[in-house]
């Protein structure tokens, strides 16, 4: 929906810890370690594990909330690295050495937001 602004810098989310995965219609929120530090996704995502296999391809919009079940395996990593890919998409790195992508695939709706105390992103 929004562009990524170039200068924006996630290094707030390394060092947080996974403690929660919620799936929903339409909706996946990854909830972090401290609190109240949050991933919401509604668009589309990418997860893949240490070899760069993709586990989840998927649209959590359009998409059974099933199909991006494999991000529970990111329960109790933390977050090693979190960058901005591109005006569109962002890359979390995990202390299992899983990833996820997430991508803005609306021009009318959220895609994802990530927020803290005194961060708030939306795309």
């Amino acid at each position: 929906m929004y562009p990524i602004p170039a200068e924006t810098n996630l290094e707030f989310l390394v060092g947080c810890e996974v403690t929660a995965i919620h799936f929903g219609p339409c909706t996946v929120q990854i909830r972090l370690c401290p609190e109240p530090t949050n991933i919401c996704i509604g668009g589309f995502l990418q997860h893949t594990d240490a070899a760069k296999a993709i586990l989840s391809d998927c649209d959590v919009d359009a998409d059974s909330p099933s199909a991006c079940e494999s991000l529970a395996s990111l329960v109790g990593s933390l977050v090693r690295s979190a960058v901005v890919l591109d005006s569109k998409s962002i890359k979390i790195v995990f202390s299992n050495h899983e990833s996820i992508e997430l991508t803005d695939s609306s021009d009318h709706y959220e895609s994802f937001t990530i927020s803290d105390e005194t961060n708030y992103i939306i795309v």
